[in-house]
């Protein structure tokens, strides 16, 4: 399971403070928080993808999260970059062959 560590300078750590009690909480809170709205975005996109293209629903949230993974319906942005930069790459090349 992945572990996540962030290191706030003392400035940082005393602007923090302003907005929250305990800093830690707060992070963990924003991060979870995050985490449940994608969860939510994924799971729906997958179920679109799935019913239009008659495919069986995986069991469980989880399940539909790898799924939709799985089946290139989402993909992490480190990929979508890559995709981004390849696509732009190709498009660059197709116009340097109309000159």
């Amino acid at each position: 399971m992945p572990n996540y560590t962030m290191t706030l300078t003392d400035v940082e750590d005393k602007v923090m403070s302003y907005k929250a009690e305990v800093i830690q909480d707060w992070m963990s809170n924003v991060f979870k928080q995050q985490i449940d709205i994608t969860k939510e975005k994924i799971i729906n996109l997958n179920t679109a993808h799935c019913n239009k293209n008659n495919i069986q629903i995986a069991k469980g949230e989880d399940a539909q999260i790898n799924q939709a993974f799985d089946l290139g319906v989402v993909m992490s942005a480190l990929d979508k970059k890559k995709a981004l930069i390849k696509s732009m790459e190709e498009q660059n090349k197709l116009s340097e062959k109309e000159w």
